[in-house]
């Protein structure tokens, strides 16, 4: 009786310790798991509920209208693709300069603006510098663009630069050198 009693113990320590070992890795397993969620929503480039990768003024209603792949109407065939969150610049279809979409600033018609960008890759020693393309006379199918530039000084180091140096009154965009492009496919 001792016997099957010294077992029955040894068999019940058994079976609680497999039962704790299995809570104890369920709660590990939990924690990490929480663990995991918290810093994805503190983290400002993942996507969800808690991180935010918007670009200043992707938020306003005719972002939709001005992304796309608009090409020029006439002459130099150059050709914006625009994105939630970068811009392809392409002359003669072949692509030339790719940025990251910094921030696009709304004039209050809705229709016009300044897209700031960051060059990723250029033909020449640009990447990582800011530039401006202002835009005008938005619709659905056409939009004028004029990238800011003064006597070929056409980047800044920083967005707070590019914002305070390409503006008119600094004479950056000159919108006599404006060419409109229409929305559609690359030629």
């Amino acid at each position: 009786m001792i016997k099957n009693k010294n077992i029955f113990i040894l068999y019940s320590i058994k079976i609680m310790r497999s039962f704790y070992d299995k809570k104890i890795k369920l709660l590990l397993t939990l924690s990490i798991f929480l663990t995991l969620a918290s810093c994805a929503k503190n983290n400002p480039s993942s996507p969800g509920d808690g991180g935010s990768t918007s670009i200043p003024g992707s938020d306003h209603s005719s972002f939709i209208i001005l992304k796309g792949q608009w090409m020029e109407s006439q002459g130099d065939m150059g050709e914006y693709d625009i994105t939630d969150t970068s811009i392809e610049h392409r002359y003669q279809s072949a692509l030339a300069e790719t940025s990251d979409l910094a921030e696009i600033a709304w004039n209050d018609d809705g229709k016009s603006g300044i897209i700031y960008g960051k060059y990723i890759t250029t033909l020449d020693s640009k990447n990582g510098k800011y530039y401006a393309l202002a835009f005008r006379n938005l619709t659905d199918t056409t939009v004028d663009f004029v990238q800011a530039d003064k006597s070929g000084d056409d980047t800044a180091d920083s967005l707070e630069e590019a914002k305070t140096k390409f503006t008119e009154a600094n004479g950056y965009i000159d919108w006599n050198n404006v060419k409109t492009y229409n929305k559609g496919q690359y030629h």
